[in-house]
């Protein structure tokens, strides 16, 4: 599995790659900080059987949003399984996410072992029931 985070935050980096480690998945991390580079490296190595991208959407400039736009408009990343997450739970945002065409949206846990369990059950869970088209129902992941 193919695992990318596209996020400024070196916290964020550190506690995704720290946490995968310790799944019981083999997982192949990747980190971008901007939009054009991991559409460079999706350009390359969009035909994983899975490939999951969690985008940050409390960047400053947005990427996170722009991120989830570009990577949609292409054909080819329709596979492309996106994760997004923000620290703080936003109704329009998650709204916009999945008209955007996000999988899943959380909200960044406060504690490390709420996200260490979070990070698990996204890892775990049937993503046939979240890659068939999201609904309000299966796009928002709690704990």
């Amino acid at each position: 599995m193919k695992f990318t985070l596209v996020s400024g935050d070196d916290n964020h980096n550190l506690a995704i790659k720290s946490e995968l480690s310790k799944l019981p998945v083999k997982t192949h991390f990747y980190r971008f900080q901007d939009c054009e580079t991991i559409l460079a490296y999706l350009k390359i190595n969009h035909d994983a059987p899975y490939h999951i991208v969690m985008l940050d959407m409390d960047d400053p400039e947005h990427v996170g949003m722009a991120c989830l736009k570009a990577i949609r408009k292409v054909a080819d990343y329709k596979n492309i399984i996106i994760i997004s997450y923000s620290r703080e739970e936003d109704e329009a945002i998650a709204k916009k996410i999945l008209v955007e065409g996000g999988n899943i949206y959380f909200t960044y846990p406060k504690t490390n072992n709420e996200f260490h369990h979070l990070l698990k059950k996204l890892i775990i869970i049937n993503w046939k029931i979240y890659t068939t088209g999201a609904d309000r129902q299966t796009f928002m992941l709690k704990l």
